[in-house]
Formats: C-alpha cells, sequence, structure tokens
C-alpha cells in the first residue's frame, strides 16, 4: 500500500472519529441542559404544547384534515429528542399526521405534493 493512501485513510478515520465525538458532546450537553431546565423550572419551561392534526388520504390521492379533532402534542425545546419527546422545532413543522385507512403503515405526508382539503360534511338543514 502506498503510503499516500495510507495517510489518506489515516485523516479520514481521525475526522470521522472527530465528528462523532463532536455529535456526542453536542447531544451530551444538550440533554445536561434539558435535565437543568427541568430541575430548576425557569420561567420557560423546557417542555411546550403543539397542536397537531390527523389526516387520511382518498382514494384520489388527496389529503382530508380533520380540523375538528386536534391534539395536542407535548415537545421539548432542544436540538434532539429527549426524555421521550420529539424536539419542537420537528413537531412544529409536522402538524398533520397521515393515518392509514386500510391498517398500513402511518407515514408522514410528503410536503407540497398532496392537496389538501377540508373535512366536507353535509350542512344541517332545519
Amino acid at each position: 500500500m502506498a503510503p499516500v493512501t495510507r495517510r489518506l485513510r489515516v485523516i479520514a478515520g481521525g475526522a470521522a472519529l472527530t465528528a462523532v465525538a463532536v455529535l456526542a458532546a453536542v447531544y451530551a450537553s444538550d440533554d445536561l441542559f434539558v435535565r437543568y431546565r427541568m430541575a430548576h423550572r425557569p420561567a420557560r419551561d423546557p417542555l411546550d404544547t403543539v397542536t397537531t392534526y390527523t389526516a387520511t388520504e382518498l382514494k384520489n390521492r388527496r389529503l382530508v384534515i380533520f380540523y375538528d379533532d386536534p391534539h395536542p402534542e407535548v415537545c421539548v425545546r432542544a436540538l434532539f429528542p429527549h426524555l421521550g419527546y420529539a424536539p419542537c422545532w420537528y413537531v412544529r413543522r409536522h402538524t398533520v399526521r397521515l393515518v392509514s385507512g386500510a391498517g398500513g403503515p402511518s407515514r408522514e405526508p410528503a410536503r407540497g405534493v398532496c392537496q389538501i382539503e377540508e373535512d366536507e360534511r353535509p350542512a344541517d338543514r332545519a
């Protein structure tokens, strides 16, 4: 093996190890900061709630979003998920949860791909 190739492998391995160590340090400091805020409970609590809605996909690939049934979801103000809660920056961007009607796996709707309709109900006539 040429000395240049071996040197590149050592440099690449060191860079990968450094990247993993930096990510681990950021996650650990984020976790410690969330736990500190939970213990001391300042005016801005580390937990927040975001209103999410349920949607279902029709046969013509359109979504029906049920605005009459909002679900409050608890999230944590942090970069990463902690204490079993998703980060608020992620939950605020994914407020519509797609529910599969055929018992298949649920998935997030593609942003900007599906046309959204409101829940249409027959009007009550008195």
